[in-house]
């Protein structure tokens, strides 16, 4: 499972036992030692410095610019501003709601499909028969509002320790806009995957067309917006027109021998990222809206044998059956009709399998729909994912002394502390946020500076059989978490001392697996031993 795995730093440290007066608002240790939950006991609090390193973000948008797209390009603008606050601003802008991830460094570029068709002379494919646009990146204004010229690819970047940058933000949407309406005037033979691998690999070599936009050690996203097949060819007398006896659209399914194995884009975009963490592909394609085919890449293992996904000729011969169609009693725009369909598509095998050899790296939807933002739902989770688990340790010492390993339970409480007043993140997923409140008054706890403390919830030990570690404490046992939460592990490894240099056998660690954790945010620990 793809969740949050921790919300520290490299720095690992022991918290220090002292006593403790309150379980909230000032950070100072107290002297009481029967305060609070431990009565004769030893109370222990630390707030633990963070030193993220906010991973940079590249999104490439691979947009079907050919005659039936319209529809399509607008729900696609109107949509993906949702996943540019939800990474940049860390919140869901329709919710207010939390989303945890907050991106400091991000890219976006947009390409075509046009490819062009290897020289050969074909209607809609007159601009430049022989390349097309090439996977170069595309920053042409369209629109009243625009700017009169933008640079190849779009950026975000503030400080790693900046707030998001409201204005910054806001500019970086309508830009989006501006160049991602690519207009229907785009080569009918779409060759989706070869741009996309065009623009990633080869012109994103230094000194390349598209120089600059993909970092190395980058979070990649790559996001497919088409209601056509892919016709990726190793071989352009595939658009030889002239030497086919059947409808001009019906090349690339007569002759699909001579396109390039799906197998090939799905290994280079390994190749780009070998870690499937850090790699994001989004598919808004072909495929029955509602049905097995919607999913993550390891979610649609049957989806190739849908019925509806199968290649069949129209009774005249002229084209291939759509798939699916929005809305479903629609007319689409076949001649003589002008057509009153949202969105109609023919099947994507070929992109569904590369998301199935992707698996949870890829996720695939309908494009027969009348709103995309399910489709970034989807993707700006993947990413959130991404971003949060990126170069982070699994777990942390909680500094129990002595060597008791029999708690299945850890005395303890993980508080993640907001940037500033606000709602706590849904840890277990299930609609319920945890707010801190210690003193028992209904009201969620807020520290000195006015920050929310939100606590994390115990999921359970990492022991199947807590008792087996009273009777063998140095033996291991089988990890055995309940749920999104932390849990303790009375039989855990060396951790550090505050200078980071000395190694000390503190018993018992922390692991933290849940959803919504903030870069923004800082964390404690308190145990009562």
């Amino acid at each position: 499972m793809n969740f949050f795995k921790s919300i520290l730093s490299a720095l690992i440290f022991v918290l220090l036992s002292s006593c403790y007066a309150s379980r909230h608002g000032s950070h100072d240790a107290g002297t009481d030692a029967d305060a609070g939950p431990c009565p004769g006991g030893t109370y222990t609090y630390r707030e633990l410095p963070t030193a993220w390193d906010p991973a940079a973000v590249d999104v490439l948008l691979v947009i079907d610019d050919s005659g039936s797209m319209a529809a399509e390009q607008a729900m696609l603008v109107d949509a993906f501003p949702l996943l540019i606050e939800r990474l940049l601003t860390g919140t869901d802008p329709e919710t207010g709601r939390s989303f945890g991830a907050i991106v400091k460094d991000l890219h976006v570029g947009v390409v075509s499909t046009d490819m062009g068709v290897g020289g050969f002379s074909i209607t809609t494919c007159e601009s430049n028969p022989m390349s097309g646009d090439d996977g170069i990146l595309q920053h042409t204004p369209h629109g009243t509002e625009c700017d009169i010229s933008y640079p190849s690819f779009l950026g975000y970047h503030v400080d790693p320790t900046a707030n998001p940058d409201l204005a910054q933000i806001e500019k970086l949407s309508r830009d989006f806009g501006c160049i991602a309406v690519l207009g229907t005037q785009g080569c009918g033979f779409e060759q989706q995957l070869e741009a996309a691998t065009k623009a990633l690999v080869d012109h994103s070599v230094p000194g390349g067309a598209n120089a600059g936009f993909l970092r190395e050690g980058s979070i990649l996203a790559v996001l497919f917006v088409t209601d056509e097949e892919d016709c990726s060819t190793a071989d352009p007398t595939i658009f030889d027109i002239s030497s086919y006896p059947y409808s001009i659209g019906l090349n690339c399914y007569y002759e699909m021998d001579k396109l390039h194995p799906p197998s090939r884009y799905a290994e280079a975009l390994r190749t780009l990222r070998p870690d499937p963490d850090d790699l994001v592909v989004g598919f808004i394609t072909g495929v029955p809206p509602g049905s097995t085919c919607e999913g993550n890449g390891d979610e649609i293992p049957g989806c190739l044998d849908d019925p509806a996904m199968q290649q069949r000729l129209r009774p005249d011969n002229e084209l291939l059956e759509y798939v699916c169609k929005y809305p479903v009693d629609c007319t689409p725009p076949d001649p003589p009709n002008a057509g009153n369909c949202v969105a109609e598509a023919f099947p994507g095998r070929r992109y569904v399998e590369v998301a199935q050899s992707l698996g949870p790296s890829a996720v695939v939807r309908s494009i027969c729909t009348d709103t995309f933002v399910p489709f970034i739902d989807a993707v700006s989770r993947k990413i959130g994912v991404a971003v949060i688990g990126r170069d982070a340790p699994e777990s942390l010492p909680v500094g129990k002394p002595g060597a008791d390993a029999c708690f299945c339970q850890a005395p303890c409480a993980f508080l993640e502390i907001l940037p500033g007043a606000g709602v706590c993140p849904d840890y277990d997923e299930d609609g319920a946020p945890e707010f801190r409140d210690a003193d028992g008054d209904g009201e969620g706890d807020v520290d000195e500076a006015g920050r929310s403390l939100c606590e994390i919830p115990q999921s359970g030990s990492l022991l199947e059989d807590c008792s087996l570690a009273c009777d063998d404490p140095l033996a291991e046992h089988e990890k055995a978490p309940s749920g999104h939460g932390w849990w303790y592990d009375p039989n855990g490894p060396m951790g550090y001392d505050l200078d980071g240099d000395t190694a000390i056998d503190t018993g018992p660690l922390v692991t933290i697996d849940v959803p919504g954790l903030q870069e923004s945010s800082s964390f404690a620990v308190e145990c009562c031993y």
